[in-house]
């Protein structure tokens, strides 16, 4: 290729362009106006400011049907002792009495036949969960440390909540076992 054929292509320029604002209409002065007080029509009107759309308002719902009223804090049921152990038990009893079916959301392997052991059916679509969560772990000594926490949502609403405090011990129940002694109080029939 020759230095002739060799093209070079000069760069865009760069423009810069200012944008103002049109002016704000001014209102006529007295040499405008007509002598009936009207302003002069040579001059054009501005056109009035768009304004916005009122809200709707937002559609009446009846009012809910009338349910039972509900505590807002659920009682929590502490294994070993609380004041509000009864309360809590009492609630869930009530609320679950009619309860065959339960599913479970645990990765504990002995809850479901504990569960099964009360007379309850385990199935996933059932209405009502039981979430369980325990541990054990073992020390020095044969000593264990366990703990355990539970709630059980009817509907997707929390019924009841349990809780095993952690805690060193050498005999006695795992948190599942534990836990399903308070179960089988919860579904007594």
């Amino acid at each position: 290729m020759s230095p002739a054929e060799v093209r070079h292509h000069p760069k865009p320029a760069v423009q810069t362009i200012e944008v103002t604002p049109p002016p704000a209409p001014v209102p006529p002065s007295a040499e405008q106006r007509a002598p009936s007080g009207r302003t002069s029509e040579s001059r054009p009107q501005p056109a009035p400011e768009p304004q916005p759309a009122p809200e709707p308002e937002p559609a009446r719902r009846s009012p809910p049907a009338a349910r039972p009223e509900e505590p807002e804090a659920i009682a929590t049921f502490i294994d070993g002792g609380s004041p509000d152990n009864d309360a809590a038990l009492a609630f869930a009893q009530q609320r679950l009495s009619d309860i065959k079916r339960v599913s479970l959301d645990t990765s504990d392997p002995q809850l479901p036949a504990l569960v099964r052991n009360l007379g309850l059916a385990i199935a996933a679509d059932a209405p009502v969960t039981i979430h369980f969560s325990g541990t054990v772990t073992h020390q020095r000594f044969g000593r264990k440390r366990r703990e355990g926490h539970a709630t059980i949502t009817k509907n997707g609403r929390t019924i009841f909540r349990y809780e095993l405090k952690p805690e060193e011990y050498r005999v006695g129940d795992n948190p599942a076992e534990a836990f399903a002694r308070v179960l089988s109080d919860v579904f007594s029939r």
